[in-house]
């Protein structure tokens, strides 16, 4: 399950109280060490930094001899605290635990998406999507027309999807998701390095077919 950023908690003092000191973020998989705070961290960050650095609590600096699972009042705040969208706006605040808000931001109206009839490109919120299509029928067909020609021109490409557009459109959104997903976990890392940026939309489709 995609990980809700600790920039959404809607409650301050909850994402101070309880975020994980090595990553900055809402612990996931939380551990409790048995210092006298109980300071609570990230399984896997707590194991990395006790296999480099001992027995010793990065937050306090106190020896420990154990990790635990989280106290129940601590694991009660965790399941019961808030998050916003993370595609909120102005008059629009969809907040839920972090179950709630990982299950609607896939699907949220105010996610913003693009056309995915070929060679449209055009970007807009999702609860415009429909009006969209609609609006551009005709010109969505004639488009759709174009890339049957182009498909049934292409051995290579006819023979990879069955001849089917669908398939063909299915096979190039999935594509352009994978890589708009790497972007954003890229920039919402504040620890990645500098890296060129990958323009999908220059690259020359027919290497990406070619066999």
């Amino acid at each position: 399950m995609p990980r809700v950023s600790i920039s959404q908690v809607a409650n301050a003092k909850d994402a101070e109280d309880l975020k994980c000191a090595i990553c900055f973020q809402m612990p996931e998989d939380p551990r409790v060490v048995s210092c006298p705070a109980k300071h609570m961290f990230c399984n896997e960050c707590f194991t990395r930094w006790v296999d480099k650095s001992g027995k010793i609590c990065p937050q306090d600096r106190q020896r420990f001899t154990k990790m635990q699972n989280p106290t129940p009042n601590q694991s009660s705040t965790l399941k019961n605290t808030k998050y916003y969208c993370k595609h909120k706006r102005d008059g629009y605040k969809f907040v839920g635990t972090s179950e709630e808000v990982t299950k609607h931001e896939p699907v949220c109206p105010e996610a913003v998406v693009t056309c995915t009839v070929p060679n449209c490109d055009r970007s807009m919120k999702r609860k415009g999507l429909a009006a969209h299509n609609s609006n551009k029928k005709r010109e969505h067909e004639q488009l759709k027309k174009k890339e049957i020609c182009k498909l049934n021109a292409d051995p290579y490409k006819a023979l990879a999807t069955g001849g089917k557009l669908e398939v063909f459109l299915e096979m190039k959104a999935l594509r352009k998701s994978t890589w708009v997903e790497v972007e954003e976990s890229s920039e919402s890392s504040e620890d990645s390095e500098d890296s060129d940026d990958y323009d999908d939309s220059d690259e020359d489709e027919e290497g990406y077919w070619a066999y």
